[in-house]
C-alpha cells in the first residue's frame, strides 16, 4: 500500500510552480533569510492565535480519559517542530487505534489503573526505594492490562492475520512490551485486593501481627471483667475497638462511671 502523500504533492503545483522549486525556495529561506528569530516567534504565535491553538489542543486533549493521558495529548500537540513524516507516523498511530477500538475485542481504556501511582512506583524504583501497597497495586493493574491487551492481539491475529499490519505500528508497540510474570505473581502473594499487606509477606510481619491479635484479645478479656465487676449495666455495655482504640459502648443515655485504665491505641504499619 502507498504512503499518502500530501495534497500540494498531489496536485503537483502551486499557484503554477513545480514542487521542487518550492522545496528548494524553502529550503534557501531556511538558510538565507534575514528576518531574525524574534520576529519568526512573533509571526508563529500570531498565527497560532488566529488559529486559536490552544483551544484546538484543549478541545483535542479533552477526549482522553485520564488526566495523564490529556497532558500528554497536549504536549505532543504543542510540540510544533515535527517534520512531516514524524506527523504522518501519529496519524497512522491514531488510525490504528480507531480500528482496535472498533474491533470490539481490545479494552483501550485506562481509567482502571491508577497511573499517577504509577509514575509514582516507577520514580521510586528508579531511586531504589521501596513501593508502598497502593504503588504495587496500580503497578499490578497496568502491568495486568499490558498482558490482557497483548492476549486481544494475538486472539485478533490468529483469527485474521492480516489484522497484524493493519494495527501497525501500535501491533508492533504492543507485542515488544515486556510484562515480567514474576513481578505480578509476588505482587499478588504479598499484597491483597484491598492494597493491604498479607501476614504471608513475611515472617517477621506474621510474627508481629499474631502479637498485636494476641494482645488485643487479652485486652479484650480485661474490659469485660472490668465491665462486669464494675457495672450494673453489664448486659448494656459492650467492649469494642473503634479507629483502632479500644472503647466501651453503652446502649444506655445514663451516663455511667466506673475505675479503669486508658490505654493508647496499638497500630501496627508495614
Amino acid at each position: 500500500m502507498s504512503m499518502p502523500v500530501p495534497l500540494f504533492a498531489a496536485v503537483g503545483t502551486i499557484h503554477g510552480c513545480p514542487i521542487n522549486i518550492i522545496r528548494r525556495r524553502n529550503a534557501y529561506f531556511k538558510v538565507s533569510s534575514s528576518m531574525d528569530h524574534h520576529n519568526l516567534s512573533k509571526v508563529k504565535s500570531n498565527s497560532l492565535r488566529v488559529l486559536e491553538w490552544d483551544k484546538l489542543c484543549h478541545s483535542v486533549a479533552s477526549f482522553a480519559r485520564t488526566s495523564l493521558g490529556r497532558q500528554a495529548t497536549k504536549a505532543q500537540l504543542w510540540s510544533l517542530d515535527q517534520t512531516f513524516q514524524e506527523s504522518l507516523s501519529l496519524l497512522q498511530e491514531t488510525n490504528a487505534a480507531i480500528l482496535m477500538h472498533n474491533h470490539d475485542s481490545f479494552i483501550l481504556d485506562l481509567t482502571s489503573v491508577d497511573l499517577a501511582l504509577v509514575e509514582s512506583a516507577i520514580k521510586h524504583a528508579r531511586r531504589g526505594l521501596p513501593l508502598d501497597a497502593n504503588e504495587a497495586m496500580a503497578l499490578l493493574s497496568l502491568l495486568q492490562f499490558v498482558e490482557a491487551l497483548q492476549l486481544s492481539l494475538k486472539a485478533a491475529i490468529k483469527q485474521d492475520s492480516d489484522w497484524y499490519k493493519q494495527f501497525m505500528p501500535l501491533s508492533q508497540m504492543i507485542t515488544q512490551l515486556v510484562v515480567n510474570r514474576s513481578i505480578i505473581k509476588l505482587i499478588q502473594q504479598v499484597i491483597d485486593e484491598d492494597g493491604s499487606v498479607k501476614d504471608s509477606a513475611s515472617s517477621a510481619l506474621k510474627k508481629a501481627r499474631d502479637q498485636v491479635r494476641t494482645l488485643e484479645r487479652k485486652l479484650h478479656q480485661l474490659m469485660d471483667k472490668l465491665i462486669r465487676n464494675e457495672t450494673k449495666e453489664a448486659a448494656l455495655m459492650v467492649a469494642s475497638s473503634v479507629d483502632g482504640r479500644w472503647c466501651i459502648s453503652s446502649g444506655t443515655d445514663q451516663p455511667t462511671g466506673f475505675k479503669g485504665l486508658l490505654l493508647s491505641s496499638l497500630e501496627v504499619t508495614a
